[in-house]
């Protein structure tokens, strides 16, 4: 289901025709989609204009201070009335033209309380701009918009937003924010465009068009763009080669990703965007299973993200990442390896990998050799000793050398003792499973020639990180991108498993993150529940930073529990 939210003024109304194209546009697209007007017009000022003849789902009036639902409010947000007072000693509004709103009422007088809006009309461009100037270098709770007519400006609370009243309407709705569109004109539009990635309508402000995706000429020309077809396929030599040729490789995947694309896999593990049955953008989504101690978290790895040439920078990634999104909310948490600029706009936010610089030294009764098959189900059981995905012998040998690594098992006097995978394109060792760990790394050091050798750790690996716990971290980079969707179970498993580990400081803490406060508790056991009242507010980015990769010396609870040890190996990714 999509969400398309569009300002009125210049955007939905241009002329009368294309008023009326977009109107019947829309008649089909809210058969399974919703639709908004988010305005900065009042309610009757709106109403008049429109008599209720555009069929929406949701009306946004007064700049997102004022939501109705079916004609009624379901949400409002009021200037306080003692900034009003302050207001009153700054403009006279006795000789001023102007007028107040209060959720459906469109001409009030400024005395009369739950003030939702203030408009003034200023003798000329230049007053208008500094009384806005000075509004807003001034107040804390309220700002001033500068109107098309720009003698004009408008003042709402600072809580009154086009993009926070989508981001309400999104959660009752239960859609994500990658389905969520957006379009305008103006500079009362540009956060919404640029939080959702949305669109400008031709002769939009040059501000607004530098964060939108693409132009349009009508609210007619999205409904089109997102009339395409949205399937969960098996691998087919149709997708394979769609994704070969958008990477330009041939025959590349098939050979690097054989856990995937060797036909031998029942699930439904792509997600297909055709437009006029002609796949357009394509992903590979793949199940599987992090086992953490006792505990397990379903996973959706996430990869081999493509759209067709011509159909780049049109907004065609979104709806594809959208599609992803919807599959991702079966699971506790979706992993994707990835531009952290390019996917942080879809809620995916990275970790960090600290990379540890080890001296080469000679241990001359360890040797490597190339994997071959020989130690395959010997591998695979070290593994599986620590927290770990769903491997399978099946498709362990092809986990060890897919993409550009070298893998090699581990010999002591001639005794296999374990493996290791070296990521060649990035230079250090991704992943190693053996006995005598440190003197092994040494060795691996010598035997590729170097001075020294770059190791990767997990951070949930507890055993290597106490060996190396005198070793400095001489690098540290963005590992994967995580999209958390169970979040109290993620917490609970992942601090529980630290506690297991580590004294962690005990205490509770309680989170309001958008509209949910979650309850964290740590004692003897870890608990994650929901609760009434906050001790701290949070964005949904903040609060995931917190969670991934960012240590907060200040709270001793926070530096102590946070961040999460949530970490996977590359090789399990796709």
């Amino acid at each position: 289901m999509f969400l398309l939210a569009s300002d009125f003024d210049r955007t939905f109304y241009i002329n009368n025709y294309d008023f009326k194209k977009n109107v019947e546009a829309l008649k089909i697209f809210r058969e399974n989609n919703k639709f908004v007007i988010v305005t900065g017009r009042s309610y009757q000022d709106y109403m008049n204009i429109t008599k209720n003849y555009v069929p929406l789902d949701y009306l946004v009036i007064n700049h997102g201070a004022t939501i109705l639902k079916d004609n009624k409010v379901i949400r409002s947000e009021y200037i306080n009335t003692t900034t009003i007072d302050k207001l009153k000693n700054i403009i006279d509004f006795e000789n001023i033209d102007y007028f107040a709103t209060s959720d459906t009422e469109s001409r009030v007088n400024i005395n009369h309380g739950n003030i939702s809006k203030i408009n003034i009309a200023m003798k000329d461009n230049l007053v208008a701009k500094k009384a806005v100037d000075y509004i807003n270098n001034n107040f804390n709770d309220i700002k001033a918009y500068i109107l098309f007519h720009k003698n004009q400006f408008e003042i709402v609370s600072t809580k009154a937003n086009k993009c926070e009243a989508l981001k309400y309407i999104g959660y009752l709705e239960k859609i994500n924010s990658a389905n969520i569109y957006t379009v305008g004109d103006g500079y009362t539009d540009i956060e919404m465009v640029k939080y959702y990635k949305g669109f400008a309508i031709k002769n939009s402000v040059d501000d607004l068009v530098k964060v939108a995706v693409n132009v349009v000429d009508s609210v007619s020309d999205i409904i089109s763009f997102l009339d395409v077809d949205i399937s969960k396929e098996k691998v087919t030599n149709e997708i394979t080669q769609f994704i070969n040729e958008c990477y330009n490789y041939n025959h590349y995947f098939e050979k690097y990703m054989a856990k995937i694309y060797d036909n031998n896999s029942n699930d439904k593990n792509h997600i297909v965007i055709r437009k006029n049955n002609d796949i357009i953008a394509a992903a590979l989504i793949n199940p599987n299973r992090l086992y953490i101690g006792d505990d397990i978290l379903d996973i959706l790895e996430v990869g081999s993200i493509c759209v067709k040439e011509g159909y780049r920078g049109k907004g065609y990634l979104k709806i594809l990442l959208g599609a992803i999104k919807e599959e991702e909310k079966k699971y506790d948490l979706g992993v994707l390896s990835g531009d952290t600029s390019r996917y942080s706009d879809y809620g995916y936010y990275p970790n960090i990998l600290n990379l540890y610089k080890i001296k080469s030294e000679s241990h001359n009764n360890i040797t490597f050799k190339s994997v071959n098959d020989d130690y395959i189900i010997d591998s695979l059981n070290l593994y599986n000793r620590g927290i770990h995905a769903n491997r399978t012998a099946y498709n362990f040998k092809d986990i060890l050398a897919q993409w550009k690594c070298d893998s090699y098992y581990i010999f002591k006097d001639d005794q296999y003792i374990g493996y290791l995978i070296y990521n060649t394109k990035q230079d250090y060792i991704n992943e190693i499973k053996c006995s005598c760990l440190l003197d092994v790394i040494e060795s691996f050091g010598i035997f590729k020639n170097r001075d020294y050798i770059n190791l990767s750790v997990l951070n949930n690996d507890y055993d290597t990180l106490s060996i190396l716990s005198n070793m400095e971290v001489s690098k540290v980079y963005n590992r994967q991108l995580y999209s958390i969707n169970n979040t109290k179970k993620i917490i609970t498993v992942c601090l529980n498993n630290k506690l297991s580990y580590e004294e962690l400081v005990k205490g509770n803490i309680s989170i309001k993150v958008d509209n949910e406060i979650i309850r964290i508790t740590v004692d003897d056991k870890v608990t994650v529940d929901n609760d009434t009242k906050y001790d701290i507010e949070l964005t949904r980015d903040q609060f995931m930073n917190l969670l991934l990769n960012k240590k907060i010396t200040r709270n001793n609870i926070f530096s102590s529990w946070f961040y999460l040890d949530l970490d996977i190996y590359n090789n399990d990714l796709v």
